[in-house]
């Protein structure tokens, strides 16, 4: 293994831990998001439904109308903004790259012969590749806090240098 091969796959590691990192993060905070919605959601509809059959004098028959409403907005936003399937394709994408991440290590723990490693890192380029296209993006804080926590690693093994 050359020293710009093993550079290239040290930038590649690093890579891959920096976006595991921050589709990790990004599932954590759609899983939060989701329950911010969905528990206040289940409160709001439990509440409607006892108040229908609760006798309210008529100056207090819009507090049904009113949890009601809350409720039909709760439901509408965790519908259209799908927190929960954001969380899963976040913690499927994490996986992904950690998986990459750990292929990396391994073929610098076990260095390939070089005919090996051209067709290796050749399929590795296809593989990070496809897991990127495949992998939604994430929120912009939870990118640049990996790269903070990333950035040394990042830069050391950079290409550039």
């Amino acid at each position: 293994m050359s020293p710009e091969q093993e550079k290239l796959i040290r930038k590649w590691r690093a890579r891959s831990k920096r976006s595991q990192i921050a589709h990790h993060d990004s599932a954590i905070w759609a899983q939060r998001f989701h329950f911010c919605l969905g528990i206040p959601l289940v409160i709001a509809s439990t509440v409607s439904a006892a108040l229908i059959y609760a006798t309210l004098s008529v100056e207090y028959k819009w507090v049904t109308s009113v949890v009601s409403l809350c409720a039909v907005i709760l439901a509408s936003l965790q519908t259209f903004l799908s927190f929960s399937e954001k969380s899963s394709s976040h913690r499927n994408a994490a996986c992904r790259y950690r998986d990459l991440k750990e292929d990396l290590e391994l073929v610098l723990l076990q260095p390939l012969e070089d005919n090996d490693l051209d067709k290796w890192l050749k399929d590795m380029k296809e593989k990070r590749s496809n897991v990127s296209a495949i992998s939604p993006s994430v929120y912009g804080w939870s990118w640049r806090s990996a790269k903070k926590e990333t950035q040394e690693e990042n830069d050391n093994n950079s290409v550039r240098n």
